[in-house]
């Protein structure tokens, strides 16, 4: 998946999804390689890849708590058209997609409160009711790694006040997670002020804590073989230890610097299941060998069961891969 591509390439993307906001001088330093080189590489990667430059929010802090990673089953399964056409206006799916495997279809919700959050659930069960769904939600409350792209909608409907912030700075908001690698120029006409005035709201935004990072997601990733998996253990007395090897693990696999991370969502889960997986695979047996073999020897003593579909046709929203420095921003939290 990775060995195909330039260093340069690679450090390109990595550098974009640190930071989509770098400048050329940033990316080339980066890359090691001229500025030309590196201007024209980004283009390159944009054309190939279908680079969406966009915004890494931190959820705590903009007031959205319940986020729910789901696993659906049909017992008739719907048309995608249907699908896309039933969540085309719902603001709480941020992502959905119709699956193969252990299950039909992932969804990941997010709502600011229960409340809100079980309407929708119990509304989209009852739209679904004629194909048999079965929902399978579990709590995602935080992730080691990987984050799924808000939609603007959501975002639009957004209460900025607490932040200090006003229409204006929500604008600035919801150009940039459309485009979070647009100039400050344009940005500027964009949202209707000056530019002068547009840096200071910037570095206001930034002083907000609302936005982890500029980054950036492939529309048109190097490998169709995305799959999810949701692990259940038995909980033993040695889990957590068995987690700390299972850690090293995630933040180790990738090795020397890969063109997109092996591993896109690492999130610990509570509900219907313990564990959220997305990963981007080279085939089934490179998911087998990386996932599900591995995760089976280090919790052999929990007695793992896992739940597998590969990624089929997105419904809504984006699958977030791209390249990052998993060591260096994995977050670890131990549970006892």
């Amino acid at each position: 998946m990775s060995d195909n591509y330039s260093y340069t390439k690679k450090a390109l993307l990595r550098m974009l999804s640190e930071n989509a906001r770098a400048s050329i001088t940033q990316l080339s330093n980066f890359a090691d390689c001229s500025r030309i080189t590196a201007s024209n590489g980004v283009k390159e990667l944009e054309k190939e890849f279908g680079l969406f430059y966009t915004i890494e929010f931190d959820l705590d802090k903009l007031g959205l708590g319940q986020r729910h990673i789901i696993m659906a089953k049909f017992e008739k399964k719907p048309k995608i058209g249907a699908l896309r056409q039933l969540l085309a206006d719902d603001r709480v799916v941020q992502f959905a997609s119709t699956t193969t495997g252990d299950f039909d279809f992932l969804v990941y919700a997010v709502s600011p409160s229960s409340l809100e959050y079980m309407r929708w659930e119990t509304l989209v069960q009852t739209r679904l009711a004629e194909y048999g769904v079965t929902f399978m939600p579990s709590q995602m409350v935080m992730s080691h790694i990987g984050f799924i792209p808000l939609s603007s909608r959501l975002v639009s409907e957004m209460d900025m006040r607490r932040f200090g912030l006003d229409e204006t700075d929500k604008a600035m908001l919801l150009q940039l997670n459309e485009n979070s690698r647009i100039s400050y120029r344009d940005l500027a006409k964009l949202v209707g002020v000056r530019e002068d005035t547009l840096r200071y709201r910037f570095m206001r935004l930034n002083r907000a804590g609302i936005i982890r990072r500029f980054t950036v997601v492939m529309k048109k990733p190097p490998t169709a073989y995305n799959v999810a998996f949701f692990v259940d253990y038995k909980f033993t007395a040695g889990t957590e230890a068995r987690a700390k090897k299972a850690r090293e693990y995630y933040m180790s696999v990738d090795g020397k610097m890969p063109l997109v991370n092996k591993f896109q969502v690492l999130a610990p889960i509570s509900g219907s299941h313990r564990f959220f997986v997305l990963g981007c695979f080279e085939n089934d047996e490179d998911a087998e060998e990386s996932f599900i073999k591995k995760h089976n020897e280090f919790f052999k003593g929990d007695s793992p069961t896992i739940y597998s579909a590969k990624i089929e046709n997105v419904v809504k929203g984006m699958l977030p891969i791209r390249n990052i420095d998993v060591r260096s921003n994995y977050r670890v939290v131990n549970w006892e």
